[in-house]
């Protein structure tokens, strides 16, 4: 796993700060990015391989984070990058959007960080199993 990028988009740096950590206490070795909004995280993709997972917020300033998920899909660069939808917004429109948009994973923002870091440990295994499957749209959510 050594070398893999993993891009964390969120316009709140505590989300970021807690998802950072909790890759970090995988044990796995990831180079981790931070995006504070989508328009950043398109700068910083313009200059970079495509990575290997990216956390992506929905609610942020400006073009909101599934637009920016169908930028991304639509370009073959970003064809084998697993995008995880981050957010605290969880109602079947917004997980039917993320599902079509093309997100690979949906991860519900919670304010118990034992559960987070469960979900992130279930997504980010030493197989990374979880992001090279395509998942039906009712076993789309991580749950924890």
């Amino acid at each position: 796993m050594p070398g893999k990028t993993i891009l964390i988009t969120d316009d709140d740096a505590d989300d970021r700060y807690l998802i950072e950590q909790a890759v970090k206490e995988t044990g796995l070795i990831y180079n981790l990015l931070e995006a504070q909004h989508g328009e950043d995280m398109m700068k910083l993709l313009n200059d970079m391989d495509a990575p290997y997972c990216i956390f992506l917020d929905i609610n942020m300033p400006g073009k909101n984070g599934l637009s920016y998920l169908a930028d991304l899909r639509s370009d073959p660069k970003y064809k084998d990058t697993a995008v995880i939808i981050y957010s605290a917004l969880k109602h079947d429109e917004i997980l039917d959007d993320a599902f079509e948009h093309g997100a690979t994973l949906f991860l519900n923002k919670t304010a118990d960080y034992h559960v987070l870091l469960s979900k992130v440990n279930k997504i980010l295994d030493e197989n990374g199993e979880l992001l090279k499957s395509k998942f039906p749209r009712n076993e789309f959510e991580v749950k924890g």
